[in-house]
This record gives C-alpha cells, sequence and structure tokens, in this order.
C-alpha cells in the first residue's frame, strides 16, 4: 500500500511538471486531425484550393454535367516546408537577425524609460505618454513610413527600428506599473531598517517589477513578429525574409508556400515564448504565478 502511494505521489508530481504542454500537444493534434480530414474546410466554408491541408492528400471530384472524375493531390504544407528546408531556414535566419536584437533593444530602452517616469516623475511620466502615442500607430501603417524613411539602401535598419519602437512601449507600460506596485508593509520595513533610497530601489521595486517585464517579454514575442514580418512585407529591395517571401507567394497564388511561411513564424513565436516562460520560472520562482495550485 505504501509503494503504491509513493509511486502515485511520483507520477503526479512528473506529471504537475509536464500537464500543461500534454494538454497543449493533444490540442494542436484534434486541431490538425481535423484539418487533414476537411473539418476545418466544411467550418470556414473554405475550398481546398483556398485552403491547403497539413499533409499530403488525395481526392477526387466529379463534374456533374460530364461526369468526368478527376484525381487532385494537394500538397501539404508540412511536405512543402520539408521539400524547402534550406530555403525557409535561411529566410527564417535573415528575419531573427533582426527580430532578435531589435527585441531586447526594445525591452532595455523600454525598461529604462519605465526607470527614468519612476525617478523623475515630474516629465518622466511624459516619456511613456510619448511611447503610447507613437505605438499607437498600427503597424502597417508605421512600417511603410519608416521603410520609406531609411530607403533602399538600409533596409535592415529600418525593420530594426521598427522592432524597437513597437516593443518599447509595451515594456515601459508594465514595467512602470510593476515599479510603482509596493506592498505598503514592503516600504515600511525598509524604513525601520534605515534603508537609504537607492537600497530600497534595489532590494524592493526592481524585484517587484520583474513579474510585470517577463509578462512585457512575453507580450512582446508576438509583437516584435508581427513587426518584423509586416516590415519586411513592404520592404522596397531586399528580397529575402519570412515576410518578403510570403508576399512573393501570396501574390503568385502559392497558397501552400504562403502558409508554410505563416507556421515558421508561429512556431518561431512559439520557442521564443517557451524561452522566455522558462526563463521567467526560474528569476521569479518565489512569486506566486510561478506556483501550482
Amino acid at each position: 500500500m505504501k509503494k503504491t502511494n509513493h509511486k502515485l505521489r511520483r507520477f503526479r508530481y512528473y506529471w504537475s511538471k509536464i500537464d500543461g504542454a500534454v494538454y497543449f500537444l493533444v490540442l494542436v493534434v484534434l486541431i490538425f486531425v481535423l484539418w487533414q480530414v476537411g473539418a476545418l474546410h466544411a467550418v470556414l466554408g473554405q475550398t481546398y484550393s483556398q485552403l491547403p491541408f497539413p499533409f499530403d492528400k488525395t481526392f477526387t471530384t466529379t463534374n456533374a454535367l460530364t461526369q468526368v472524375t478527376t484525381t487532385t493531390t494537394s500538397i501539404g504544407i508540412f511536405n512543402y516546408a520539408v521539400a524547402n528546408f534550406g530555403t525557409m531556414m535561411y529566410n527564417a535566419g535573415i528575419t531573427l537577425s533582426a527580430l532578435i536584437p531589435g527585441y531586447l533593444l526594445g525591452a532595455l530602452l523600454g525598461y529604462g524609460c519605465a526607470l527614468l517616469a519612476t525617478v523623475c516623475r515630474k516629465w518622466g511620466g511624459g516619456v511613456l505618454v510619448i511611447l503610447t502615442i507613437l505605438v499607437s500607430a498600427p503597424v502597417v501603417a508605421l512600417a511603410p513610413a519608416i521603410n520609406n524613411m531609411f530607403g533602399s539602401e538600409a533596409p535592415y535598419a529600418a525593420k530594426l527600428v521598427i522592432v524597437i519602437i513597437t516593443c518599447m512601449a509595451g515594456m515601459a507600460v508594465n514595467a512602470y506599473k510593476g515599479l510603482n506596485t509596493v506592498k505598503p508593509y514592503s516600504g515600511d520595513l525598509m524604513k525601520v531598517y534605515n534603508a537609504s533610497s537607492a537600497t530600497s530601489f534595489v532590494k524592493m521595486r526592481l524585484p517587484a517589477s520583474l513579474p510585470n517585464t517577463f509578462t512585457a517579454l512575453k507580450i512582446n514575442v508576438a509583437t516584435a513578429m508581427t513587426a518584423v514580418f509586416i516590415s519586411e512585407i513592404y520592404a522596397y529591395t531586399t528580397s529575402i525574409g519570412l515576410g518578403k517571401v510570403f508576399k512573393t507567394a501570396f501574390d503568385t497564388q502559392n497558397r501552400t508556400a504562403a502558409w508554410a511561411y505563416i507556421f515558421l513564424a508561429v512556431i518561431i513565436g512559439l520557442i521564443m515564448y517557451a524561452i522566455v516562460a522558462a526563463i521567467e520560472k526560474r528569476a521569479i520562482r518565489w512569486h506566486a504565478s510561478q506556483r501550482k495550485s
């Protein structure tokens, strides 16, 4: 009986570590199964030519007038990705070369603006307002404007600037909230120990800002990917990068290739999100959000 209870406790412990990933994978598999059998096409009202299948699929159609049966093989999105793996990875590398530096610089500059607004409240808060106004412009409008500013000579710089701008505001607002949301007894404790303002800032405010900071980092994964993708679509000269090859595939009615590049962008975003979440779990394991019920 004791051995059974011990095994059950061990099973529950390990299951608690992976249950989220298992549920996610089951949901993904279910969606792809429904997609492959054509259920999503029926629900969305899409024809087979408008929405490719995940994997190769052969189906027959019969003309009602001529009674001629035609057999058609639809090239699956993942089959296309396997056949063009090298090209897709090359374009993904071009996109990541602007995405990752822009993401990190946007986070650093945004956190710096939050620190400035916290220390210099009289005019530092105005920086947050300016950032919010700047990022309120839709990316589909901001990307062409910045690409036009840099011209055809510096397409990489344009992508980098767009990602930085779109990531700064989210980080600044969230970090500012974290820096200024401190429990009252924490401040009283610092006063009891006669801690200086600098010590209170480092020991109290900075740790308090970490949960909000990681929230901003996770949100900015999607923001940065969207920004760089759209920036590449509107780029003037460069013909490489996920956004540009997606646009080329879309313009040439190659829907399978277009969907393949969309899925690659999604996979990259999920990997980046998982990395940030793993770092968050290590960095703020003391926070209530990291404790399982």
